[in-house]
């Protein structure tokens, strides 16, 4: 692998990373209606997913996965279930004074789960690492330290293009973070979440 071949990646996936969809709805609702900390956890749950995205596509099992529609699918359903229970937690989590500057219902932890569903559960990732990176890449012929500096990459530029979705709905929510405001911010990353799992079921 050149490092012509590496920059290309890295510019292709960026632009790829940047368009909005499920993954940076995941992100925003999460960063307003949680905070940064939750938000980056989302990143990290979107890392892991197009690290095993990466391996599939390494060891030619992103092709199966093309070919085995079925599978995918009940992917997808376990990612949209999952996203609408988050979605309702957040609509309906009770707002006081003393947990205004709390998280209102799912873990840190469910912050990971959720990055990680969306990713597995995104057709475009599924059609990027199928399709388009083995024309950007030797991928099935990478040796082990060139895989683990596609993998370095990759994740860096995630942290760069999703952190700073991150940290722009961060500050979204100190902005509106009242605790008069807290319901509205709740309920409308609630409809982020949702709207992220209508994306992942219709397409």
């Amino acid at each position: 692998m050149s490092w012509h071949d590496l920059l290309g990646f890295i510019l292709i996936l960026a632009a790829a990373a940047a368009i909005p969809g499920p993954d940076i709805a995941a992100i925003v609702a999460t960063g307003i209606g949680q905070g940064l900390g939750r938000a980056f956890r989302v990143v990290f749950g979107l890392i892991l997913g197009h690290a095993v995205w990466m391996t599939a596509a390494a060891t030619g099992l992103a092709a199966l996965a093309l070919a085995l529609g079925a599978a995918f699918i009940l992917i997808k359903i376990g990612a949209v279930a999952y996203l609408l229970y988050l979605a309702w937690s957040l609509w309906t989590a009770p707002v006081t004074e003393a947990s205004a500057e709390e998280a209102p219902a799912p873990s840190g932890r469910a912050g990971i789960v959720t990055g990680l569903l969306v990713s597995l559960s995104n057709p475009k990732a599924l059609v990027f690492f199928s399709a388009v990176v083995p024309s950007i890449l030797p991928i099935q012929n990478l040796s082990l330290p060139d895989f683990a500096l596609v993998i370095a990459a990759s994740s860096l530029t995630f942290i760069v293009v999703f952190g700073a979705w991150a940290l722009l709905a961060a500050k979204a929510r100190a902005f509106l973070g009242r605790t008069a405001n807290r319901r509205a911010i709740n309920r409308g990353s609630a409809l982020l979440i949702a709207g992220s799992a209508v994306a992942v079921a219709s397409r």
